[in-house]
C-alpha cells in the first residue's frame, strides 16, 4: 500500500493526574520530558514519521492541552491537532479520529496509538506497524498489538490468543507473525489475569477506516444515547460524513466494542 494512505491517530488527552504533582492538566505526562531530550508525545510522532507522512498524523487532545501540543509539534499542520471540548475516553477519541480520516480519505488505513508509550526498539516497532497496515489493507482485518506481560496486573485488559492467521503471511512483506484474537478480558482479577491470557491489551489498533467505521457503527448503535447521537450527527455533517454513531450511557461514555473481528501480531 502507498505510504500516503496510512493515517496515524495519536491519543494525547487526560487530566495530568498520573505524575502529579509534577504533571498538571495543561502539562500531562505525554508533554513532559522524562526520557532523553524530547517529550513522550514528540518521541511518539518521531517514531511514526517513517511509517506515515506528517500531514496524515492526527493528535486527539483537549482544549487545555491543545496549545502545548502545537507548541511541541510546530511542523504538524495546525488542523491536525484536534481538541475535544471534554474528554470521553478512548472510544470517543477513536470515533472522532475515524470520522476525520474517512472525510479525508475513504480508502485510508488508520492506526490508533497512545502518546505516552516508551518504546526503545523503534525499528522493530516500525516494521511491525507497517506489517499491520499491510494486513489491514489487504485482508480487511482489524489488528491489535499486545504486550507480553512481565507480571500479573489488574490495571490492564488482556487478550486471549487464538490460532495462527495463515493468510497474514500472504498479505505482508515483513516477518511479523499474526494470531487470531479469541477474546478480550477486561481488567481481570490478579489470579485470573495470569490464568486466562498471556498478552496485555493496549489501545494500539490498526484497520481500514471503512471497516473501523462500519464495526463501530454496528456495535455502538445497539446502545443509544440521544445526546451523543445528536451531537455526532451534527459533527459528521460538518465533516461531510454521512454516519450515525450513537454512544452509550447517561454520562456520554462508551466502551470500545470488543465484538470487532481482530488479529494480533
Amino acid at each position: 500500500m502507498k505510504r500516503s494512505a496510512r493515517y496515524i491517530i495519536i491519543m494525547a488527552g487526560g487530566r495530568g493526574e498520573r505524575f502529579w504533582p509534577m504533571s498538571r492538566e495543561k502539562t500531562p505526562k505525554q508533554l513532559m520530558t522524562l526520557f532523553g531530550d524530547q517529550s513522550l508525545l514528540q518521541q511518539t510522532v518521531e517514531r511514526v514519521l517513517p511509517v506515515a507522512p506528517i500531514e496524515n498524523i492526527l493528535i486527539i487532545t483537549n482544549r487545555a492541552q491543545a496549545a502545548g501540543v502545537r507548541k511541541q509539534l510546530p511542523c504538524l499542520p495546525r488542523q491536525n491537532v484536534i481538541a475535544e471540548p471534554c474528554g470521553r475516553d478512548t472510544c470517543a477519541a477513536i470515533v472522532l479520529g475515524a470520522a476525520i480520516v474517512e472525510q479525508r480519505n475513504p480508502c485510508g488505513v488508520m492506526a490508533v496509538l497512545p502518546a505516552d508509550h516508551l518504546i526503545q526498539d523503534q525499528k522493530k516497532f516500525q516494521r511491525v506497524l507497517i506489517d499491520c497496515f499491510q494486513l489491514a489493507d489487504k485482508e480487511e482485518q482489524l489488528v491489535t498489538i499486545g504486550i507480553q506481560p512481565t507480571q500479573p496486573a489488574t490495571s490492564y485488559g488482556y487478550i486471549k490468543e487464538g490460532g495462527k492467521l495463515e493468510a497474514a503471511q500472504r498479505a505482508i512483506t515483513g516477518k511479523t507473525k499474526f494470531n487470531k484474537v479469541d477474546r478480550f478480558v477486561e481488567k481481570p482479577q490478579c489470579g485470573e489475569s495470569a490464568a486466562v491470557s498471556q498478552i496485555w491489551s493496549i489501545p494500539l489498533e490498526c484497520g481500514d477506516v471503512r471497516l473501523v467505521c462500519s464495526n463501530t457503527d454496528a456495535c455502538l448503535s445497539k446502545r443509544t444515547c440521544p445526546r451523543w447521537s445528536k451531537r455526532l450527527k451534527v459533527g459528521n455533517r460538518l465533516l461531510g460524513v454521512q454516519r450515525n454513531w450513537q454512544l452509550d450511557s447517561r454520562k456520554d461514555y462508551a466502551s470500545c466494542p470488543h465484538g470487532f473481528p481482530s488479529t494480533m501480531p
